[in-house]
């Protein structure tokens, strides 16, 4: 079975990316904790003795 050559710039999911790049390369991470207090609380997983923040991720 051949596994196809894919330029991954020219797939939905590389616009899709660019797009979201485009909209968030001038927000801060300041003011996203800013307009949502509620940012850490939404965006973690706890397991066990884990904590994983997503909160500081764009």
């Amino acid at each position: 079975m051949a596994l196809h050559n894919t330029n991954p710039t020219k797939t939905l999911a590389w616009q899709k990316l660019q797009k979201h790049f485009q909209e968030m390369q001038n927000v801060s991470m300041t003011s996203l904790f800013e307009k949502d207090q509620t940012r850490t609380s939404q965006f973690h997983i706890q397991w066990n003795d884990f904590l994983i923040d997503f909160s500081k991720n764009i």
